[in-house]
């Protein structure tokens, strides 16, 4: 298990989902991604964002490799 720095949030995102995360120019912008940033600035954290397929967000979250996800979820019956 590799060490995590703690003073670093990592942010996972699902880069398809304009206006709230999408890539413009190589770079991920969107809301989401502004509101992750400022977070982080008021916590006085560094910032990792980790773009990946939005279903393997959950799983990356309950195995530890993000802190967070930063992408619109809702409840389902499942």
């Amino acid at each position: 298990v590799q060490k995590r720095d703690i003073d670093t949030l990592v942010v996972g995102v699902s880069a398809e989902c304009p206006p709230f995360t999408f890539m413009q120019q190589g770079q991920l912008v969107g809301f989401d991604i502004d509101i992750m940033r400022e977070i982080c600035r008021r916590l006085g954290k560094k910032i990792e964002f980790k773009q990946m397929p939005f279903v393997s967000l959950l799983p990356a979250l309950q195995l530890g490799l993000i802190d967070v996800i930063a992408a619109g979820l809702t409840s389902s019956p499942e």
